[in-house]
Parts: C-alpha cells; structure tokens; sequence
C-alpha cells in the first residue's frame, strides 16, 4: 500500500497540489488528507478514485507500483504531453520558415 501513496504524493507534487488544495477538493480537513497520504488513514477504494480525479490521474497509474522512480514516473504520465509540445513547436517553427520565406521573396 505503500508503494500506492507515494505514487498520490508524487503525482499530487509533480500537479504543484498542496495537501491543502486536495483537501479542499475532497471536502476534508488538511490535517485528515495529511493522515491518508502518510498512511494513518486507510486509503479506502471510494477516495482512491476521488484522489486520482482530482489529480487528473487515471487509477491504473496510481496502482502500476513498477514505476516508482520520480523521473522515470515523470517521463511516464508526463512523456505524451511532451511529444505533443515538441510537435506544435516543430509546426510553429515550420510556418514561421514559410512567412520568412513569403517576405523574403517579395524584397
């Protein structure tokens, strides 16, 4: 179980979530949402799907404990967002080349 709460803790870090913002969310006191992730509260199935909502995590991510290195977790939840930002960049670059290619033919 173990494995599972550090993976809410560095999903909810890596989102910038403080304890008290997912608190907030799941309408509980900071100090009871500190004593879930540490693990002093059971982390009941009910929240764990609350949980990985509100970080935007799909429950398969937070229950894969294979993965527990932080950048390689990073690269992992992180890595298509990546490749999507690399593409856009590389088709703002390619339109960019074309209008400086347009005005330069017109000098």
């Amino acid at each position: 179980m173990k494995t599972i709460l550090e993976k809410i803790r560095l999903t909810r870090q890596l989102r910038g979530y403080s304890h008290e913002y997912i608190a907030q969310a799941l309408d509980i006191s900071q100090a009871a949402y500190s004593k879930i992730e540490s693990g002093k509260t059971q982390l009941t199935i009910q929240r764990l799907f609350q949980i990985a909502e509100i970080l935007e995590a799909s429950i398969f991510d937070l229950l894969n404990t294979e993965i527990i290195n932080r950048t390689q977790y990073l690269e992992e939840i992180l890595g298509s967002n990546i490749i999507v930002k690399d593409k856009i960049i590389q088709k703002q670059q390619e339109e960019i080349d074309i209008l400086l290619k347009m005005l330069s033919d017109k000098k």
